[in-house]
């Protein structure tokens, strides 16, 4: 099974395809939806302070705080998630590269 560890590289190569006309083939989330929901599931798990009952919470928490307006851009929001990504590339949670793999796909990258 893939890694984000084995596949930092690809991911990345994939987010840089995104582009701010970039649309999802299927599914609710903007771009920046998207881009804001991955960097904050990343932000979560690499904090392992949570308990499953309240990851949910803490996603969205991560998340509200990641919609100020100075991060609206998308560039930065893909840079965010590109860091992100780099600073989980030890993750060996194959979970985190399959919701990061779907939800690149949906937006046809």
């Amino acid at each position: 099974m893939k890694t984000l560890q084995h596949n930092h590289t690809d991911i990345i190569s994939r987010i840089n395809n995104l582009t701010a006309q970039s649309k999802p083939r299927r599914g609710k989330l903007s771009l920046s939806q998207m881009l804001t929901h991955c960097i904050a599931i990343l932000q979560v798990t690499a904090a392992h302070q949570f308990s499953p009952e309240s990851f949910a919470d803490q996603i969205l928490k991560a998340i509200s705080k990641s919609a100020s307006p100075q991060h609206n851009a998308i560039h930065e929001e893909k840079e965010r998630l590109i860091s992100s990504v780099k600073q989980n590339a030890d993750n060996t949670d194959a979970g985190i590269y399959q919701n990061l793999d779907e939800h690149l796909q949906r937006f046809s990258v």
